[in-house]
């Protein structure tokens, strides 16, 4: 079973800001490690931890450049870049062409569920990418989102220690 690891999860290891959600963070690890599951994260991860300060950003780093990346797509993807025409006349104004982009489609659908860019992204790799479950201390997703993601799509959004109950780990 493919289980995606949300970047609340990658960074509550390190950071340890979840102290409930260890023991089953530790205990969906360890299936990894025996084979029972397979865990993924993805450069979504990485664009968070980015944006991080402070003491925790190497550990929180290390332990995304340990994992296994789903496969990257794209949210948005440029089809006709910006052309400025500049006459040889000077009577001439310059015309612009504004770029032209072309948002993914299931990005651009789980956004409409009210998730921001960055979850939509990640839920987006996720279900691309085959994961049943999709693992995250994210009240965002679990208070007020868990419902409608589930009910669209073949996926499963749940907290690690659901999770451990879920499957008995």
């Amino acid at each position: 079973m493919d289980v995606y690891f949300d970047n609340t999860i990658v960074s509550a290891i390190a950071k340890r800001d979840t102290p409930a959600e260890t023991e089953a963070i530790v205990r969906v690890l360890r299936a990894d490690a025996a084979g029972r599951l397979r865990l993924w994260t993805s450069e979504v991860t990485k664009e968070e931890i980015d944006r991080y300060e402070g003491e925790a950003k190497p550990t929180v780093e290390a332990i995304y450049l340990l994992m296994k990346k789903a496969n990257y797509v794209k949210r948005q993807e440029l089809l006709l870049a910006m052309n400025v025409y500049i006459s040889p006349r000077p009577d001439m104004s310059y015309i612009y062409y504004p770029p032209l982009m072309a948002d993914e489609p299931l990005w651009k659908e789980l956004m409409s569920l009210g998730l921001d860019h960055l979850d939509a992204h990640h839920l987006m790799i996720a279900v691309r990418a085959g994961c049943k479950i999709f693992l995250t201390n994210d009240g965002d997703f679990l208070d007020r989102h868990r419902g409608s993601i589930e009910a669209q799509y073949n996926i499963r959004v749940r907290r690690p220690s659901e999770f451990v109950v879920d499957e008995g780990l």
